[in-house]
């Protein structure tokens, strides 16, 4: 897959980097990275059994023998169009849920994530970049991070660095620089930052360097928009799902489990508009004033 292969440049260029924290690792940590790549998985993530797997698809009328092309074709496009709206559903809930499972040479990802808005083979560059492209990149700096902590004495340099860019994202949101201080969207400005915070930011500036990289040069005519602002907006429009108003309701977003511990994922608001305040390029891209909200006044960056 091109897209795995520009964020593993991506990621290469910034652990070359002496300012991003996780460039400390130990050069057996770096070289196993140069070999990873991404996988789909094209069956449920709660399918372990054949069992299960036969129960899923024993619904579509293929498996049930029916004689007639176009009715087997209509109802086989329902059940599938039923059940990837059920599964993009589970996945869009949070982005740090088991999306991936890890191996030593990949990072395995859910069918239903090649699906869309977060990617689709005929989408914009932009588009699949600032969704299926931010999901991969959130968690090879997760399993970056992960390395870090196994790391040891090697990585007290590496760990320092990491402590004093979240300190400076914690210090943003304390100051009221994050988008979820106040009741609208529920949010917390002493909220601890978290490791996902952290992915989320980190991995959504390796996507936007992975897709400036790709990029087409093209506008949409009818949203007067540019690709960089298609990015932009594509990034925040995977979280519309829980941040959704009117109806009261916000789905329950799994937990995600750090270094042994549970820590709850960030508002869906907040995991939209925090990344962003901090990228120049957004500012750049949407012509931010300096007072606007979405331009911090203390940007923190990890490289």
């Amino acid at each position: 897959m091109v897209m795995s292969q520009q964020l593993r440049a991506t990621y290469t260029s910034l652990l070359a980097n002496p300012r991003f924290p996780w460039s400390g690792l130990p050069r057996s940590s770096i070289s196993e990275f140069q070999l990873l790549r991404v996988a789909p998985r094209y069956f449920p993530a709660d399918a372990t059994t054949l069992r299960q797997l036969d129960a899923m698809y024993g619904a579509y009328p293929l498996a049930r023998g029916y004689p007639r092309f176009f009715e087997t074709w209509l109802e086989t496009c329902d059940l599938a169009a039923r059940t990837q709206r059920n599964v993009s559903e589970l996945v869009l809930s949070a982005l740090e849920t088991p999306n991936t499972m890890y191996f030593k040479d990949k990072v395995v990802v859910s069918g239903s994530l090649l699906l869309t808005p977060l990617f689709a083979f005929d989408s914009l560059v932009a588009a699949n970049y600032a969704g299926l492209g931010h999901i991969v990149a959130h968690e090879i700096l997760r399993r970056l991070h992960l390395k870090l902590t196994q790391a040891g004495n090697e990585s007290i340099a590496a760990w320092s660095q990491y402590g004093e860019r979240v300190r400076c994202l914690q210090q943003s949101r304390m100051a009221g620089d994050s988008s979820v201080v106040g009741s609208e969207s529920g949010g917390d400005g002493n909220r601890t930052i978290t490791l996902p915070d952290v992915a989320d930011l980190v991995g959504l500036h390796a996507a936007y360097v992975a897709f400036r990289a790709s990029k087409e040069n093209l506008r949409l005519p009818s949203a007067h928009m540019t690709e960089e602002q298609v990015f932009f907006v594509m990034s925040c429009f995977k979280f519309c799902k829980n941040s959704a108003a009117g109806d009261g309701h916000r789905s329950p977003s799994p937990k995600s489990q750090i270094m042994g511990a549970i820590v709850p994922p960030s508002p869906p608001r907040e995991r939209c508009n925090a990344p962003l305040r901090h990228l120049e390029a957004f500012v750049d891209a949407f012509k931010c004033s300096n007072s606007s909200r979405m331009n911090a006044a203390l940007k923190c960056t990890f490289w």
